[in-house]
């Protein structure tokens, strides 16, 4: 990981936790619809943050089996929502540095292959408008709005 994100701390612990519970639910009710939905990811950055602090072992991500010490990466919400179960039909990401962009990119596309995932370097205000122009009606999308400390989820219909 070249590219590592320090921030946040107990709040950033219990926002991301929240989120992945709000994703799992909302997937499971609009399976049962007829609608198309996505998770669109405003400020995606490298998939991971950097952990400050410790916690429960089982929180960590280990890139390798068998590290005597675990590395302190833990998921950030790109890679939460391209696990939740059942899934989004499409992932947006959107990172305006392209050396953060790049390494979510192939992180990403090699580890979740089969999603549909579509990825954009440009300044996040300028895509939003674009996908809010788009026919809504038989489209919905969960929007994770997070640049740094001002995480807020907001339901786009």
């Amino acid at each position: 990981m070249e590219s590592k994100q320090q921030f946040g701390g107990d709040w950033t612990t219990e926002k991301l936790g929240r989120l992945r519970k709000y994703l799992s639910a909302y997937t499971r009710i609009l399976s049962k619809q007829s609608f198309t939905y996505a998770y669109i990811d405003a400020f995606a950055g490298t998939g991971y943050r950097e952990s400050r602090e410790t916690g429960n072992e089982t929180d960590f991500l280990l890139t390798e089996l068998g590290d005597v010490e675990p590395q302190r990466f833990l998921q950030g919400s790109a890679r939460i929502a391209l696990e939740c179960n059942p899934g989004f039909h499409k992932y947006i990401f959107m990172e305006t540095r392209k050396h953060k962009l790049s390494e979510l990119q192939n992180n990403l596309s090699r580890e979740f292959p089969n999603k549909k995932i579509i990825f954009f370097c440009e300044d996040a205000n300028i895509v939003l408008q674009r996908l809010c122009e788009k026919d809504w009606r038989w489209h919905r999308a969960v929007l994770f709005l997070d640049p740094f400390g001002m995480g807020a989820a907001i339901l786009c219909q």
